[in-house]
């Protein structure tokens, strides 16, 4: 279920909301927020990076329930939007979304597999790492594991397959792919020998059969001969 952590905030007044205001807040170790929803004023705050770090590092991810206290006021709130430096990964900004517990909120949660070593040489491939669920905030699971051993190459799993905790809905079409187990690329194709008509041959005279065996004699010779070729480079 998820992770609620207490978050300490500051409210950042009229001087502390332009872009050199912003600057100097990350210099210091803080990071720009703001708080939204529920029928209640933006406010813009301030957090602790390494405080926002640890409180968006826990198992719940982008999920986690956060009580934000800035002053005399908490408020309950899920992150919504994270910006994050190109090249140091810094905290630029992130938003928080006020939230009822008795509202459902719509989110993804990350799609986990186990036992793959049971499809080899299967191949899995999830097509749907993050699937969209609707639920109570207090509902929403860390993510969702599926059991691939009894699965075989070429069978998939779809989203209506999955089993959900109670109280969690999809958030998806139920036909919606969420994995399946392909042929490994690195397998080369077996060589199949073509098969040969029993029943076309039997019309055929000794000479016409003689000419055909000369005919595959050659064809195997030019095919063993460009193999000699192409090994001695």
């Amino acid at each position: 279920m998820a992770e609620q952590i207490k978050l300490n905030a500051a409210l950042r007044d009229d001087g502390e909301t332009g872009k050199g205001a912003t600057k100097r807040l990350r210099r210091e170790g803080r990071v720009p927020a703001v708080v939204y929803g529920q029928n209640r004023p933006t406010r813009a705050l301030t957090i602790e990076a390494s405080e926002l770090y640890h409180a968006l590092h826990t198992s719940a991810g982008m999920n986690v329930l956060v009580t934000l206290t800035a002053g005399d006021d908490e408020q309950l709130a899920m992150p919504k939007a994270v910006q994050r430096h190109p090249v140091r990964g810094d905290y630029l900004h992130i938003d928080f979304a006020r939230i009822d517990t008795d509202i459902d909120v719509h989110v993804e949660i990350p799609v986990h597999t186990e036992n793959e070593e049971k499809v080899r040489p299967g191949v899995v491939t999830v097509t749907l790492p993050q699937l969209p669920i609707v639920c109570k905030p207090l509902k929403v699971p860390d993510s969702i594991t599926i059991d691939v051993s009894e699965l075989g190459i070429g069978d998939s799993v779809h989203a209506g397959e999955l089993e959900l905790p109670e109280g969690v809905l999809l958030d998806v079409d139920e036909d919606r792919t969420v994995l399946t187990i392909t042929v490994p690329a690195e397998v080369e194709e077996e060589e199949v020998e073509p098969e040969i008509d029993l029943a076309a041959l039997e019309g055929l005279s000794e000479e016409e059969l003689e000419q055909l065996e000369e005919v595959a004699e050659a064809a195997a010779q030019a095919e063993g001969g460009e193999a000699g070729e192409g090994g001695a480079g």
